[in-house]
């Protein structure tokens, strides 16, 4: 499918969401980004993921690669977009979605499709890269589904999961959060019903959890709003 040809303008305004864009495509798929910035990607679910608001995210997080961006040219030219997290839980037995951050929200990521299995949802949110935060919610659904770890036991802290510079250790926990605040602000993509979905915090800095005294609360992980 062809895109129709972009005026300059769009592609102006493509260029300020990702300004080495030029680089990383070639003219076809900047058509098509271009001529699409109010696509909605997410077109079956309650409220719209537009193009125009994924971009600038991916690029403030790193994340607007060659790779990254073809993937969008792809998810636009496919009907159903959906088709991928499906394919996802097929081959894998789960998918995710990472949303990026911007000053009013830290960047996130959740699972679709354990529920199935495992009557849960996994939610991440925290200021860091996106590899990090697919990384650390990789790691949970190993020891959810590979290692067979009973949830309550991954309510503890967990020093397995996250290490920082220099191998200095973060502890991790999940946290059962509210099913319909989750679901209204984070987890809006699903594959099924009923589940529960939880949370997984990680320390501050400061070796710190929310909650704690001397928590750094510019480390958000947006417990409270989740409670």
């Amino acid at each position: 499918m062809q895109p129709k040809a972009a005026t300059p303008a769009q592609i102006a305004t493509l260029k300020l969401m990702v300004p080495n864009i030029d680089q990383l495509l070639n003219e076809f798929q900047m058509e098509t980004l271009a001529t699409n910035l109010d696509t909605n990607l997410l077109p079956d679910e309650r409220e719209p993921v537009l193009l125009k608001e994924v971009l600038p995210g991916m690029y403030r997080q790193g994340d607007a690669t060659t790779e990254k961006l073809t993937e969008l040219v792809v998810m636009i030219n496919i009907p159903k977009v959906h088709n991928r997290f499906d394919e996802m839980i097929a081959k894998h037995g789960w998918a995710f979605m990472g949303v990026g951050g911007d000053r009013d929200w830290s960047p996130s990521i959740y699972t679709i499709g354990l529920c199935k299995e495992y009557g849960l949802e996994l939610l991440f949110i925290a200021p860091l890269n996106m590899t990090i935060l697919q990384q650390v919610t990789t790691s949970y659904v190993n020891l959810i589904r590979d290692q067979k770890v009973p949830v309550e036991e991954l309510l503890k802290p967990r020093s397995d999961i996250l290490n920082g510079a220099g191998g200095r250790t973060f502890l991790a926990k999940l946290v059962k959060v509210n099913r319909e605040k989750a679901t209204e602000n984070y987890v809006r993509v699903t594959r099924g019903e009923g589940f529960d979905v939880y949370q997984i915090v990680i320390q501050d800095a400061n070796n710190k959890f929310p909650g704690e005294e001397g928590y750094n609360e510019d480390f958000r992980q947006e417990t409270e709003e989740l409670e």
